[in-house]
């Protein structure tokens, strides 16, 4: 007959803090554990020699890994390690903005540091000083008053175009531009018209006027120190702001334009332009020589001739001599009248008798 081996049951591993003890006899032991996920049934122990079920208390649902590795451990006689169970990690969910919202949320920023960046150049940019460069007669406090200009707004509100068109009402003053010196300032510069000659008008007054013919003054001149007088011209109308005409039409104006413009830094020498008879045009030198240039034709060709040849002016007769500049490209220079001596005082006329005033 057939021997029968008894094995002995499992152990019963609800029991904590026990340690299962190992199978007398090495023969395999199979441990299936199924989990039933509609009745939840407890897991079956088989055995080898028995086909009876003996229900093994469930603690905690066992996976495939851990049965594979119960079956290592069974067969070597020793109970199988358990496995913690696995930490399951829940990622937190971040928003995704779409394309459109990140652009709104950028056109926002930029705006508020664009507003703020305004609202701080407002006050920074004060205007605290203003600065006058090329002025000599004129004070800078006179041009600074005549622009209209003032300290304590933003530098970027001024309107500098009103500001030149305010300086350059007084006819002595050029303003060549304004400008803004960031953060808190600006600077004016001008250029001040320079008094040249007087043109001799009707009535004693005198139409004074710059190298370039601009119109300074009209009225009376109680003296004429360092202009240069201008005869011939009386019969034209000037006014204050306004210039001589270029014209060559108007031959005289023309005339003694091309005269100012050919003496160039040389002016200081001439003490007198008279135009009167424009076909014999005359000046009259600082050290009194007199100077005939003929028509006006070829004014520049012959003002630098009429030098060449005042260089050989003797100084001694300088205020009688005369000079010509002739139109056919020749210059003579004379002495005609022999400088005067002294002057004699005349003899005094002794004063006439009474004599009687008729018969008694």
């Amino acid at each position: 007959m057939p021997i029968e081996r008894k094995t002995k049951p499992a152990a019963d591993r609800s029991n904590k803090g026990t340690k299962p003890k190992a199978p007398a006899n090495k023969r395999a032991q199979v441990y299936s554990a199924r989990e039933d996920r509609s009745g939840g049934r407890s897991p079956i122990v088989h055995t080898a020699a028995r086909s009876e079920a003996v229900p093994v208390k469930k603690t905690q649902p066992e996976s495939t890994d851990t049965v594979r590795s119960f079956t290592k451990a069974g067969s070597a006689g020793k109970a199988p390690a358990r496995k913690a169970p696995a930490r399951t990690t829940t990622a937190r969910f971040k928003p995704q903005l779409s394309t459109r919202q990140k652009l709104s949320l950028a056109a926002v920023a930029a705006v508020l540091l664009i507003a703020g960046l305004l609202v701080g150049g407002y006050f920074l940019t004060k205007v605290k000083s203003i600065t006058v460069a090329g002025n000599s007669r004129y004070t800078a406090e006179t041009i600074i008053n005549r622009s209209g200009l003032y300290t304590g707004r933003n530098i970027l509100v001024y309107d500098l175009g009103e500001a030149k068109k305010r300086i350059e009402e007084d006819p002595y003053l050029i303003c060549t531009g304004i400008k803004r010196v960031f953060p808190s300032g600006l600077e004016i510069g001008v250029k001040e018209r320079r008094e040249y000659g007087a043109v001799a008008m009707t009535g004693g007054n005198y139409c004074v006027i710059d190298d370039t013919g601009y119109v300074l003054s009209v009225g009376k001149r109680e003296s004429l120190d360092g202009l240069i007088p201008i005869y011939g011209l009386s019969s034209m109308g000037f006014s204050v702001g306004t210039r001589i005409d270029m014209d060559k039409s108007k031959l005289r104006p023309y005339t003694v334009m091309e005269m100012i413009t050919a003496l160039g830094e040389n002016s200081y020498k001439i003490r007198e332009i008279d135009i009167s008879n424009a076909s014999n045009v005359k000046l009259v030198t600082t050290d009194g020589v007199t100077v005939y240039l003929g028509d006006s034709v070829d004014i520049p060709s012959k003002i630098q001739r009429m030098f060449r040849a005042l260089a050989k002016v003797d100084p001694a007769k300088a205020s009688y001599a005369i000079v010509y500049v002739n139109t056919s490209g020749t210059t003579d220079l004379s002495y005609p009248t022999a400088a005067p001596t002294e002057t004699p005082e005349p003899a005094e006329t002794p004063e006439p008798s009474e004599t009687p005033s008729g018969n008694e």
